[in-house]
């Protein structure tokens, strides 16, 4: 005969109501959707595909998920207002842009000026960008050149 609080398959009740309480499914998470991976979502005139201001809705209404990680390819061309409007529908959806990614290495500590001087622009105008959608961070992967100089600056 089990135990007290030992259940007949030998299991203790408070492991039990452990499992039950912290499995996976009842876990609280911020569930977020890469939209790298989703571009046709985003692109406008495919079939099937969701106008990139539509995303933050589609993304909470029929995925169930919380956040978006955006990458920069998706937001080519997109003006200051239209990155505005995004973050006030995601706002809006309950589904807000947390992360925005660069793709492209970026190479700050190239032996050329001008190219380390492009590097840091181009990261600007990604933190800009990420402070307008609203995100919480930035992501920025950086290309480390193989010279003495380029390793210290990087």
């Amino acid at each position: 005969m089990p135990g007290a609080g030992v259940s007949p398959g030998g299991c203790s009740l408070v492991a039990r109501r452990v499992r039950r309480e912290y499995s996976p499914t009842r876990m609280m998470l911020i569930h977020h959707l890469t939209a790298a991976r989703v571009k046709a979502l985003a692109k406008k005139g495919k079939a099937g595909g969701v106008p990139l201001l539509e995303l933050p809705s589609f993304t909470r209404q029929q995925l169930g998920l919380h956040g978006l990680s955006i990458t920069t390819d998706v937001l080519k061309g997109q003006s200051r207002e239209q990155l505005a409007a995004l973050r006030d529908r995601a706002d809006k959806a309950g589904c807000a842009c947390l992360l925005l990614v660069e793709q492209d290495p970026q190479p700050f500590g190239d032996d050329a000026d001008e190219v380390g001087f492009a590097a840091i622009e181009r990261s600007q105008r990604i933190i800009d960008a990420a402070s307008l959608l609203g995100c919480n961070a930035a992501a920025l992967p950086v290309a480390a050149g193989t010279s003495e100089m380029s390793v210290d600056l990087t």
